[in-house]
């Protein structure tokens, strides 16, 4: 993993573009209003299934504020981190937030439920470095997501479950993982035919249920929580 303390924003911008992969082949249906066949890819749009997680970078904006180059060396190498055990599933940023979709089609070859909520206890681990902003985060199993874009330049995806794991990040202390009970039951039905359970501590540090109602959503959503290592 590489780690970065570069001079100049133009840098950091070549950098993100080269690590990130910003350009990627498209997985989803582009919807163009100008397209003569748009109301046959809409009756034929079937919704995916997979798992969406959000990252969101704490006290970014502070740190931007007083060192604006520091700030570019912490941001990059926290993204870098959170990178690392996500299989390039990277989605998009939205200012210092991480997005992640990881379709079922292509997501347990390489990773499990179990590995992402391992990969964001351990982020905490590597704060004694001072190399990394805190993170809280947000995970929940989507039963309803669609691939689609309005733009031709990048993916993106959509749905209640997307729209659920943007409320669950709002709600999210520092060092805080906050996830859907989907999420959570697919966490436990991991655990529980596991090898080594030792390695999946923060499994045992997971809290709940809470019910909760949020805007848009007619039922009540069961939330649980669990705090990262060294939270």
């Amino acid at each position: 993993m590489a780690f970065i303390a570069y001079d100049t924003v133009a840098l950091f911008i070549g950098c993100v573009d080269a690590i990130f992969g910003l350009e990627t082949d498209h997985m989803g249906t582009v919807i163009d209003l100008g397209d003569s066949k748009l109301e046959q890819l809409l009756q034929n749009l079937k919704p995916s299934t997979g798992y969406c997680l959000m990252a969101d970078i704490v006290g970014s904006t502070a740190l931007k504020d007083r060192d604006v180059r520091e700030w570019i060396r912490f941001l990059a190498n926290t993204f870098n981190n959170i990178r690392a055990w996500t299989d390039a599933r990277f989605l998009k940023t939205v200012g210092d937030l991480l997005m992640f979709w990881f379709p079922d089609a292509q997501f347990h070859a390489t990773t499990s439920p179990l590995s992402l909520i391992q990969g964001l206890n351990d982020m905490s681990r590597h704060r004694a470095n001072d190399l990394y902003l805190p993170v809280k985060a947000a995970a929940t199993r989507c039963s309803e997501a669609y691939e689609i874009s309005f733009m031709r330049a990048g993916d993106d995806v959509y749905g209640k479950d997307i729209d659920l794991t943007a409320r669950l990040l709002r709600i999210a202390s520092e060092g805080e993982i906050v996830m859907n009970h989907d999420f959570y039951q697919a966490v436990q039905n991991e655990y529980e035919v596991c090898g080594n359970k030792n390695e999946f501590q923060i499994v045992g540090r997971i809290e709940g249920p809470w019910t909760m109602r949020f805007k848009g959503f007619m039922n009540p959503v069961r939330v649980f929580k669990a705090r990262t290592h060294h939270a």
